[in-house]
């Protein structure tokens, strides 16, 4: 497998977070996916390797982020197990990371390395690769360090596009950004950032800003906004 380099970025929300213990041996791994009955696959196995038990957040605490593992500890029988895994149009997927708070199902990984949203018994891809799965999340990272929390709200493209006329938004660059999933873009002064789903076929975009007047130039209408990180809140 190529070996590809984190970004600064990715490198820090990493190092803010904390690891876990799970199973990082390939051999061991290989046994657990033996065991379930199910071939293994070595861009799956090298995530695990890589970024297994690491719990990385956005924000103070550990509610926006993820828990990076695709096996947990089954204390009856006393070994590990893989947490979910699937069999679609001939493809394997596998749960490899949990959400910090309970309830919902976390991203799965593909046998060639690609990251999934698991939503409502389907799967909608987020990223080519785990490291660009992260660069996405950690400009998330960077904004809340930058600033505790943001106004957030959801918008039509058409909407962004007519913000772009009145304010100056530059595409985010990264190494790892495949520009298939989604693009990320901000002001100059870095308080807007706008996050473009480019999978939704209805046209999505999240606004992050840090002035409620921002958003106003942006909606004609009556604002409703959400904080984020909701767990900054207070």
């Amino acid at each position: 497998m190529e070996k590809k380099i984190l970004s600064e970025t990715v490198n820090d929300m990493i190092l803010s977070g904390k690891k876990v213990d799970t199973i990082k041996n390939k051999d061991e791994i290989k046994r657990v996916f033996a065991n379930e009955g199910i071939p293994f696959f070595d861009k799956v196995i090298d995530f695990q390797v890589s970024f297994g038990g690491i719990w990385y957040k956005i924000g103070e605490r550990f509610y926006e982020g993820f828990r990076m593992d695709m096996f947990f500890f089954n204390t009856f029988e006393e070994k590990y197990e893989l947490k979910f895994f699937t069999k679609e149009n001939g493809k394997y997927y596998v749960q490899c990371m949990d959400y910090h708070y309970a309830g919902d199902f976390g991203p799965c990984i593909d046998e060639d390395g690609k990251i999934y949203r698991f939503c409502m018994g389907r799967f909608f891809i987020r990223a080519d690769n785990i490291e660009e799965f992260l660069d996405d999340d950690a400009i998330k990272y960077y904004m809340v360090n930058k600033h505790k929390t943001w106004l957030t709200r959801g918008a039509k493209i058409s909407e962004i596009d007519e913000f772009k006329k009145t304010a100056a938004l530059n595409k985010i660059k990264r190494e790892s950004f495949s520009d298939k999933y989604f693009e990320w873009w901000c002001n100059t002064e870095e308080t807007v950032f706008v996050r473009i789903d480019l999978v939704n076929k209805y046209g999505y975009a999240k606004v992050y800003c840090k002035d409620q007047k921002i958003l106003e130039q942006l909606y004609k209408s009556d604002i409703s906004t959400s904080v984020f990180p909701f767990n900054n809140r207070g």
